[in-house]
């Protein structure tokens, strides 16, 4: 038998790679069972009542298999610390145009787990690498990186899957003349051999949509009925998630064995030691470093060289966590002057520490006090994203609870820990400043007068107890 040498990454070509990738992610998305997909299902609410961990098998997979693209995407442009920044640049290079052929393909799958790889902070801090990009991949990059754009939700997402979520080939419009240019000789090379393209959604959208009605919308109404309001909403979304897997049925793609072969073969780092290769290719300037032991107060997030990959878990008990790699906005220069930028990479682990929280936003719950003593006791979840401060959480929660806007001024922002309450700064950025390890996200706006009273029996509780 004849030896076959193995594949390497730059073996590869750009097209094979994608296609592989989509052939994969079509067969995970074609055996997604939508039901799986709602979120007291796909987030095993549902396993105190004694069900297996298992339910949501088929989502699991295609979470499973974004987490590896992701990885692989990472590792492979830190490994070998000993090659030069424009090396490893290729690397970079190689990846945005596969990311650019998945666009082609519709596969929007593996093109958001490139991206996601791409801005985790391991590989985005890589000023030197960056900086030895062609602009014409830079501009692509953030092209492709803006399709996932958090902006309103990820309207422009949205609207572009539902755009060609049944259309035979993807859109060319775009601002360079070159890719247009390229776009349209594809597409006129399909249509001469009859091609149709298929489509592959980011499952994590639909998940997202169904853990939020799952978690703001109660399953029974005030009177104990069925709520058939939040059945419609779920099933729109399922509806969707339907229409898109008879698109994934038109892909005609074979398994190329050898790619995956590679693929499997690849070592993948953990957090840590993607933060620890990061740094050994570029150290981080000095004084960069001691932003990991700054308090969790910051008002602004760590700034890139010193921030580690941050991986964020699915599959809490209620209200439970999103795979949802959700990203932060890009840089005109990725890794010059990125400041603000989280990793979106996502992980499932059977006993997440983390709440349900993607890499800009998350759901809270939240109540208001408003006397000395009291507590409603009646939360209401809003969404929290990495732009709110202070001011405007606590607008969000007057406005849940009909208070008009304005008065955010007389209230504070507390978070219930599992020890007491953390009081967040006035003019603090909340998503960074609160605590993140407790197993649910609570919080209460407390008039200003009733924390001071609180706090002055506090004290004098504490002066009694010394005197007695």
């Amino acid at each position: 038998m004849d030896y076959v040498k193995p594949l390497q990454l730059m073996d590869i070509s750009n097209q094979r790679l994608a296609e592989q990738l989509t052939y994969k992610d079509a067969q995970l998305f074609k055996m997604v069972v939508p039901h799986q997909c709602l979120g007291a299902v796909w987030a095993r609410r549902d396993r105190k009542h004694g069900r297996g961990g298992n339910v949501a098998s088929s989502v699991l997979a295609t979470i499973e298999q974004f987490n590896r693209v992701s990885l692989r995407v990472i590792a492979t442009i830190l490994k070998n610390p000993e090659l030069r920044a424009s090396q490893r640049a290729r690397i970079i290079q190689k990846w945005i145009e596969t990311a650019q052929e998945l666009r082609n393909l519709k596969n929007f799958s593996s093109l958001k787990a490139i991206i996601s790889g791409l801005q985790a902070h391991s590989i985005y801090r890589l000023r030197r690498c960056w900086s030895s990009l062609p602009k014409e991949s830079i501009e692509l990059f953030q092209r492709l990186a803006e399709i996932f754009s958090s902006e309103n939700n990820q309207i422009a997402s949205r609207e572009l899957l539902m755009k060609e979520a049944t259309a035979k080939f993807p859109e060319v419009d775009t601002s360079s003349k070159t890719t247009r240019r390229r776009n349209m000789q594809k597409r006129q090379s399909w249509i001469d051999n009859g091609i149709v393209q298929g489509t592959v959604p980011y499952l994590g959208t639909f998940l997202t949509d169904l853990t939020m009605i799952d978690s703001a919308i109660s399953d029974k109404t005030e009177d104990g009925l069925i709520n058939f309001d939040k059945r419609r909403k779920e099933f729109e979304v399922l509806a969707q998630i339907k229409l898109l897997q008879s698109a994934a049925q038109i892909y005609n793609f074979t398994e190329d064995k050898q790619v995956w072969i590679w693929f499997d073969a690849v070592r993948v780092y953990d957090e840590t030691e993607s933060h620890d290769l990061s740094c050994t290719i570029e150290p981080p300037k000095e004084g960069a470093t001691r932003l990991k032991k700054k308090s969790s107060s910051l008002s602004r997030p760590p700034k890139l060289d010193g921030s580690k990959l941050a991986m964020f878990s699915c599959g809490l008990d209620d209200h439970s966590s999103i795979c949802s790699s959700l990203d932060s906005p890009v840089s005109p220069t990725p890794g010059m002057s990125h400041s603000s930028s989280t990793s979106s990479l996502v992980s499932y682990d059977s006993d997440p520490p983390t709440p349900f929280k993607s890499s800009d936003s998350c759901v809270i719950r939240v109540s208001l006090e408003s006397g000395i003593y009291s507590n409603t006791h009646v939360y209401k979840s809003i969404m929290l994203r990495n732009t709110d401060h202070t001011n405007t959480v606590i607008d969000k929660v007057l406005d849940k609870y009909g208070i008009i806007h304005g008065r955010h001024d007389e209230f504070c922002l507390l978070q219930q820990l599992s020890d007491g309450e953390f009081l967040i700064p006035d003019k603090a950025n909340v998503f960074y400043a609160m605590n993140n390890t407790e197993s649910e996200l609570k919080f209460i706006a407390r008039s200003k007068e009733d924390q001071q009273t609180r706090s002055l029996h506090r004290k004098r509780g504490r002066r009694k107890f010394r005197i007695t």
